[in-house]
This record gives C-alpha cells, structure tokens and sequence, in this order.
C-alpha cells in the first residue's frame, strides 16, 4: 500500500492507534497542500474518547492529516508523500 494523507475531517484513524501526523500553525486555515507552507510532522495517539494525544510536542498543534501507511516513515520519506489533497 502506497503511503496516503488522510484529511482528518474526511476520516480519523482507529481509536487507540498510533499515527504520523501532519501539523500546522493555525494561521494556514483555508489553504491546501499544493499551497507552500510551514508543515510539521509528529506522532499522534487517536484516543478511545475521540481526542487526539502528542506523543511528542510539535512545535505546532493543529492536526490536518494523518499518515496511512504499512510503516513509520522517516522524514525524508515523509516529505515525499503528496500532499496535494491535503485540505488546512
């Protein structure tokens, strides 16, 4: 399976699993990913309650996407997966 970005307003993963996610500054609201813009990459936890919980602290917190993948991708590989559907 080819790595995908999964808009969060679209789908959230399975509760309980561990995820990369695609995080930016909340001033991106409105722009798409073909749009340049500052994008962080972290590791989310989509909890049992419906929240999303940081496994580690990303200097922005606004979850946009999230990583559908067989694997953990290093950044490198992370940057290269399309992002053009992603909405913000």
């Amino acid at each position: 399976m080819k790595p995908l970005w999964v808009n969060v307003v679209d789908r959230k993963p399975n509760q309980g699993c561990e995820v990369q996610v695609l995080v930016v500054h909340d001033s991106a609201r409105g722009l798409t990913g073909g749009d340049i813009y500052d994008v962080e990459y972290g590791f989310a936890k989509y909890s049992s309650g419906g929240r999303w919980i940081f496994i580690d602290e990303p200097q922005y917190t606004w979850i946009v996407a999230w990583l559908e993948s067989e694997r953990r991708l290093d950044r490198s590989e992370l940057e290269n997966v399309p992002k053009d559907s992603v909405r913000f």
